[in-house]
């Protein structure tokens, strides 16, 4: 029995696995487990459960037979814990861990290689279920497998709000042999929220050797803005029923299960999940088994698909996990008796751009949270061209994106207060802070403006060895502007304007992620021709900016000819007059701001109260949002 309750409870176990290299994506699920989803739902007449992302290994969930003990525990030690008082249980919570930057990044000592774990969650998901003190709280039982790539005496995992007993921690070597605990310590890094247990024992772990670690712990269900697994209320024939759900981005996966809960730390799941008679576990994989107690085992069919599910709340408007996108339900329920169009456009865009980081994030992931950017850039630049796929349409791609896209990475990226860089060095450890707009926006546009200067053909040919080489693994900026050196190198000796750039990829990139803001290119004429200079646009007029120059990449139009020009830091250009007016970024493709000249100017506007449908929408938008 698990516990007594007002109401006669039975449990059922839901068996799942997930051989999946877990990613980690901004609106993911695990950070380690970073696409790991799990949802607990009551059963209703009206649902429809299907099969998530499949695997066809078998599960299996070896542990130790070690005894619960439910009761609470109390201790004395603040954050440190000898072998006299290995029998108590160790709280991570902010009041019983040092407070230090120590473990703000974990060791690379180790690499977990498969996560076992069953999880037991005490849901009262009607009013008349009661649990007692166990509400709203889990029962876990972790297995961990590793390899040790440093010999060293310690494990470091993140764990958050947990309460482990430590009586339970068991780690064995490849010969079975069992490894004594000597001291545990808790710590927390209360700037990014990242707290860290560290296990020490009394011998070293060998280099590249296996090793398996056993943890029993309790876990906590909170509300939606306390992220990890999570409750969630809604409503049915008027009686309000309660689901539980995980946000485990970005640092989150913790607060579920001890792990190592860094974007690089991917790994397998096997996963066992017992929940009250009348709910529902559903997660990334189709559940191989599901055995009700004293009844006989059913299996699932296996089904590789993505499924959408949408809850009353979320932290994020949807998260990408992988075979179980979750969204917040305003954002995915679509009448068109009752919705606008507008309304479907933001349903379709939200799952074209869950949809996209399937590959950029959960395929292949980025190493840490400064290039954060390459995931959510390149899933805000690709959904719109899948979405325009869908519809046969190329609304998104030719519109929508300067408008929803462009115009609102400009418009943020333009006051020195609220700027940052798209990027930060490979040596910070910065996990929160980083602007959704500057990281969605900004990098869709300068990926664009990347795929505009290589062209799109050549941007294709670089970016699907990219997948391939890093497919279940993760990269960084460096590793993918390496794939795409080839490639720039072919459009360098297609191009004229590139043979003269005495630059590479790396230069050029590097200018636009690792600098705030963007640049204004001033354009004025002078006998014939028009001359180009940049600066920084700041409407803060900050001085600690106002030095910053980009490798700019002009794009102009010279009759059904496009072309590039480059304009380098502390140069000037300049371009001979083919047509009048004159506008520079025919397209729109380029992250910067135009001035003209007043005499180009006026052409301008005469060309858009006269004769407007000889430009593209996207680039009336811009110069209309510049003029206004």
């Amino acid at each position: 029995m698990m516990a007594k309750s007002s109401t006669s409870v039975r449990f059922q176990s839901s068996s799942t696995t997930l051989r999946l290299q877990l990613c980690v994506l901004i609106p993911v699920v695990l950070l380690i487990l970073v696409a790991l989803a799990l949802i607990i739902f009551p059963h209703s007449s009206n649902s429809i459960v299907k099969q998530g992302l499949s695997s066809s290994s078998s599960l299996s969930v070896a542990h130790p037979s070690i005894e619960h003990n439910h009761s609470h525990h109390r201790h004395h030690h603040s954050g440190s814990y000898n072998r006299s008082s290995l029998g108590s249980v160790i709280h991570l919570q902010p009041s019983k861990t040092t407070n230090s930057n120590k473990y703000i990044r974990l060791p690379s000592s180790h690499r977990p290689v498969l996560y076992t774990l069953k999880l037991q969650v005490f849901l009262p998901y009607r009013d008349v279920l009661n649990f007692g003190h166990l509400n709203f709280t889990t029962n876990g039982e972790l297995r961990i497998d590793f390899e040790c790539r440093e010999s060293t005496d310690r494990v470091v995992l993140n764990g958050k709000n947990l309460s482990i007993k430590t009586s339970s921690i068991l780690l064995l070597d490849n010969t079975n042999r069992s490894i004594a605990v000597s001291e545990i310590n808790a710590f927390r890094y209360e700037a990014d929220d990242v707290y860290a247990i560290e296990f020490r024992f009394d011998s070293m772990l060998i280099r590249d050797n296996h090793y398996v670690l056993f943890i029993n712990y309790r876990g906590y269900i909170g509300d939606v803005w306390s992220g990890g697994l999570y409750k969630a209320v809604y409503e049915v024939n008027d009686e309000l029923r309660t689901l539980a759900t995980t946000q485990l981005q970005p640092t989150d996966a913790s607060r579920m299960l001890p792990c190592f809960d860094e974007p690089e730390m991917k790994s397998s799941f096997l996963i066992t999940v017992i929940h009250p008679t009348g709910t529902t576990t559903i997660s990334n994989s189709p559940a191989r088994r599901v055995r009700h107690m004293n009844e006989a085992e059913s299996n699932s069919m296996v089904n590789l698909v993505a499924d959408v599910l949408a809850v009353p709340e979320l932290r994020v408007l949807a998260m990408e996990n992988w075979g179980l996108i979750v969204v917040r339900q305003k954002y995915i329920v679509y009448n068109p008796r009752l919705n606008s169009l507008r309304e479907r456009r933001v349903v379709t865009d939200v799952l074209a751009h869950e949809v996209a980081h399937m590959w950029f994030g959960n395929l292949v992931t980025m190493r840490w949270w400064n290039d954060l950017w390459l995931n959510e850039g390149f899933a805000s630049m690709m959904a719109p061209k899948a979405a325009d796929h869908a519809e046969n349409s190329t609304l998104r791609t030719s519109q929508y994106f300067t408008a929803d896209v462009a115009l609102k990475a400009l418009s943020k990226d333009q006051h020195a207060r609220s700027t940052q860089p798209l990027s930060l060095k490979k040596n910070s450890d910065r996990i929160h802070g980083q602007d959704s707009k500057i990281l969605y926006n900004k990098g869709a546009t300068v990926l664009r403006m990347v795929e505009s200067t290589l062209g799109e053909d050549v941007f294709r040919r670089g970016l699907n060895p990219y997948l391939r080489k890093f497919a279940y693994a993760n990269a960084d900026k460096d590793e993918f502007l390496e794939t795409f050196g080839a490639m720039f190198n072919e459009s360098v000796h297609r191009k004229d304007a590139f043979v003269s750039s005495n630059f590479g990829v790396f230069e050029f990139i590097d200018s636009w992620i690792y600098q705030p803001g963007f640049p204004l290119l001033k354009v004025r004429r002078i006998r014939g021709h028009f001359e180009i200079s940049q600066s920084i646009f700041d409407l803060d007029e900050s001085a600690d900016l106002a030095h910053l120059q980009w490798k700019v990449p002009i794009f102009t139009e010279h009759g059904d000819k496009r072309g590039v020009i480059w304009l380098k830091e502390n140069e000037t250009v300049l371009i001979e007059n083919h047509r009048r007016p004159f506008v520079i970024d025919f397209d729109s493709h380029g992250y910067y701001r135009i001035d003209y000249d007043e005499e180009t100017w006026n052409d301008i506007i005469e060309l858009l109260l006269t004769r407007h449908e000889e430009l593209p929408v996207s680039t009336r938008l811009k110069l209309l949002g510049w003029l206004c």
